[in-house]
């Protein structure tokens, strides 16, 4: 797919009207789990839930869940991992690291 109709199918413009902005992949309600990003695949593997995008993956998705919300305290933090099981395992990354790659 070309660049401008994966922009128009996949994402939606945020910002204010004549100014330039920022792109966002779109959302999409899934039953019980409430909103997926448009790219997140949930069939192809039961049990999982996969990036159809994951090497490609915009910085929306590469920083998260270093995202300002979501650091700005314990509670907020443990909120957003109650829905996302990838949190709070794996390796421990200092604030200079999470900087470092979400710049790239």
């Amino acid at each position: 797919v070309d660049l401008s109709t994966f922009y128009a199918t996949y994402t939606h413009k945020v910002g204010r009207a004549g100014k330039p902005g920022s792109h966002l992949l779109k959302e999409v309600q899934n039953g019980d789990y409430g909103l997926d990003c448009v790219m997140l695949d949930r069939t192809s593997q039961p049990g999982k839930a996969l990036c159809k995008l994951y090497e490609a993956r915009p910085m929306q998705c590469r920083t998260w869940p270093f995202w300002a919300e979501v650091v700005e305290s314990s509670e907020a933090w443990d909120d957003a991992a109650k829905d996302c099981p990838g949190m709070n395992t794996g390796s421990l990354y200092s604030e200079e690291v999470i900087t470092r790659d979400s710049l790239l």
